[in-house]
Order: C-alpha cells, then structure tokens, then sequence
C-alpha cells in the first residue's frame, strides 16, 4: 500500500465528489470494493501498515491462525455470492461443529435435547424441558435483559448451566446487565415441540437449529480484507496514515487531517473508527451531552494465546466454548479445522482467548506467565499433553467487541442524532456502529451506503 504522497493528498481536492473512508479494515475496505464497483472515487485511510484492523491471519513458523474465531456465515445470498466472485476457489466451504466443555465432557452448541439427554442425563434433561414449558408459558413480558432472554429461550436450568456464566465471563458484566442484542441472534432457540419430541420421542435426528456450515478462505481469513483491497486497487488505500483530526461546522465535514500534519478537503465521509474515537477526533468538540454518552460505552479487549502442538489433531470443533467460571478463558479455536493449510499435517495449534479490558490484570500479565497458566489449565481439563507443546504465544487485540449494556440502545440513539446532524457523514462496521455484527452484515452495511451515495 501507498504512503501519504503530494499526488494522494490533494485527493479530496482534486474531485468535486471524493470519499474518504477512515479505516482499512472489513468495513472500510467494503465500502471501497462496493464505491469501486459504482465508479465512485474513494480513498481510504489506514494507521497501521496492513489492512485487516481486527481480521488478521497470524504467522508462527509453520503454523498460521487468525486473530479471533472467524468466518463467513451464509446469511445474505448477495453478500456470500460477492464474496465467491472475490475469492474464487479460494474460498471453502466448511463442515465443523462448535461444543461447549462441561466438566469433562462435551456438549453440542446450539443446544439440542437428544445430545443433553445423552450427556446430563434423563432426570437433568427432565427438569429443564420442566423449565423451558415454565418459562415459554410465562405471562410475563420477557425481562430487557440478556439473563431474562437466556432463560426465557431455554429455561433456567440450561441458561444457568451453560449460558449466563459464559456470558459474564465474555463480556465482563452480570448477564441482568447486558440488553438482549448482545446474543446476536446465536439464542436461535429449543422450540418446546422440538424439546419434548427429542427427549421423549426417540427422534435421533439433529436439530435444525444446530449449524455448522461457514466459508472460510483457505489462507486464512486476512484473504478476505486482502482481496478487497486489491479490488480496491493499492493507490486508493493509505497505510501508515492516522486520522488525527476532523474539521466541520457541526452540519458538514470539510477536511480531515492525517498524521498530525496534513489536511485534506472531503466531500463525504464514511467512518469505520470506534465511535468515541471518531468523536473524540472532532476539531469543533460535541456538545458535552454526547461526550457524556459515548464515554459510557464500552468496548471488549481480546487476548490470544496460540499454542502449537505436536499432533495431528485435538477435536474436530470449530470452537469450543467454555461457561466455568474456575476456567480463565472463555473459548478456544483449532485453526486447523478451518482449512488443512493452517499447520503442517502432523502438527496443530490451538487458540485460547481470553477476553479482558485494556490494562486489566489480565491485559498487563507478562507474556510467560500467561502461556504458563493457560498451559495448566489445558493439561489439567485434558485437552492437551504437556509433552505436545512446542511454543506458546501471546497476541492482544484491541476493540475487539462493543460490550452492548442495558441502556446502550438510548445512549446510540441520541449520539447518532447527533452525528445525523452531519449531511455527509455514514457509518460503518462494529466500532463505528458499536454493533454486534459479522462480516456479511458488515458488507452489506457498506454496499447499501455506497448505493446511496451513487444516487446523490
């Protein structure tokens, strides 16, 4: 990618209608790809020296892993069908379960009655189904929080045994605190037909609710954000290029400023940035209502700790959560299962991830330390031998997820009536939105946009 250049920044000028897309990450290289396509011109600006922000795909020797759990859901026919067009053969589709670990043994997620009955038995099974009819048969409006959500999905016995201590270990907050989005619609649900003619019917078929078909490129996820940025073309994409300020009247964008020194004229801006950092980029600061409220929002670090193994394989999951509290991390991945490129044939890596707050303890814990007690904790549950582990390493990711509380629906709704005010501004992608969606949901967000600006 280019550097900020005298022919780049004179971009904005030099075009009665320019956009500039402020982050290179999935949702500003989406809007690129999609203002490519309309024969819009864009420029788009990244701080960092790759484009991916979030989505990466991590080299160690031999091994490759992403920088989370991802892939493409098959939600959106347009979407996955543009993805097809991008990646070509590419990208694969895959067949993987994802399990929860629950004191030794493993449990298929989404939750279905036939595998409960087989792993907590009859009686545990019993009670749930008991509490799953209570709970659908409630009069009571469901509670506006994800703990009443969760129960009222599944009733209290299985959200309390697998859902709302993962939930609070994931998002760091009581479950009675977080709004009911935050289960991004994942809570698909046990119909009470499907509960009892499982349980109680013998039927042995899977569930349609449980799902474990995804794309995923064969190289890892960065394939994605690398093959939109060449659709791009490198000299509309600016690495190594920090937005430090943004001037406007309050009713327009004029200009941005890049690297503290130099400021380019726009005609409209699309920012893919974490919402309190685009405002608090505002050269004219918002009203302090609005500082207010962004800062109350909040968003969820991630920590990674890939361990490279010397075995073939572990499971064949393609993630396995984990709701015990007496376990530090709260989901683990195998790259492998993914696509047989991330690690050589006899060897595999597993990825831990821990998801913490910036400068928490466990965001400052020195590196070794970290591996050791992940590495105990792994040996200890059975998921790995001591002797099979050839290295360990540590990854942290920042801006990971917005952490969706109650009250945020009203904090957005009145900082974006602010941002409204301003008539060429859009938004786009998880921080910017500070919404809990995916990678299909993010094109389309993008793809809609640039739709919009082609009929102005």
């Amino acid at each position: 990618m280019d550097r900020m250049s005298s022919k780049n920044k004179k971009a904005g000028e030099a075009n009665a209608f320019h956009i500039s897309i402020l982050g290179g990450g999935i949702a500003g290289l989406s809007a690129g790809y999609f203002a490519g396509k309309k024969g819009l011109p864009f420029t788009v600006y990244e701080s960092k020296q790759i484009v991916g922000g979030n989505c990466l795909t991590l080299k160690h020797q031999d091994f490759l892993y992403d920088s989370g759990a991802h892939r493409f859901h098959d939600k959106d026919a347009l979407m996955t069908q543009e993805l097809k067009n991008l990646l070509g053969e590419e990208l694969q589709e895959i067949q993987a379960p994802s399990q929860i670990y629950y004191r030794g043994t493993y449990i298929d997620f989404p939750l279905t009655p036939l595998d409960l009955m087989l792993k907590l038995g009859l009686m545990t099974l019993s009670k749930a189904t008991f509490d799953l009819v209570k709970a659908r048969m409630a009069r009571r409006a469901i509670r506006e929080d994800f703990e009443g959500f969760a129960v009222h999905t599944y009733g209290k016995t299985i959200a309390e045994l697998f859902l709302l201590g993962y939930t609070r270990k994931l998002w760091g907050i009581p479950p009675n605190e977080l709004s009911p989005v935050t289960s991004g619609g994942r809570l698909k649900g046990l119909t009470i037909s499907t509960f009892l003619h499982e349980t109680f019917g013998g039927n042995k078929r899977t569930t349609k609710h449980l799902d474990g078909s995804f794309y995923y490129p064969r190289q890892g996820i960065q394939v994605i954000p690398q093959r939109l940025a060449e659709s791009c073309g490198n000299s509309r994409i600016l690495t190594d290029s920090r937005i430090s300020r943004i001037f406007h009247d309050y009713g327009r964008i004029h200009a941005i400023e890049v690297n503290g020194r130099d400021r380019i004229e726009t005609s409209w801006v699309v920012n893919t940035l974490p919402l309190n950092l685009f405002l608090d980029l505002l050269e004219s600061r918002p009203p302090q209502e609005i500082v207010s409220l962004t800062k109350a929002l909040r968003y969820r670090d991630l920590l990674l700790i890939a361990f490279f193994l010397r075995r073939p394989s572990v499971s064949k999951n393609a993630s396995i959560y984990f709701p015990d509290p007496r376990l530090p991390f709260a989901r683990i991945y195998e790259p492998k299962n993914r696509s047989g490129l991330m690690a050589p044939a006899d060897k595999t890596a597993l990825i831990v991830e821990y998801p913490c707050q910036r400068n928490d303890q466990t965001w400052i814990c020195a590196d070794s330390q970290l591996i050791a007690a992940a590495r105990s904790h792994l040996v200890r549950i059975g998921l790995v031998k001591e002797a099979d582990i050839l290295d360990g390493v540590v990854t942290r990711m920042e801006y990971a997820y917005p952490v969706i509380e109650k009250g945020t629906e009203e904090r957005k709704k009145r900082i974006f009536g602010f941002l409204q005010g301003f008539e060429n501004l859009k938004s786009s992608g998880r921080g910017a939105l500070f919404e809990y969606i995916h990678i299909h949901d993010i094109m389309r967000i993008s793809e809609e946009i640039m739709e919009g600006l082609a009929l102005t």
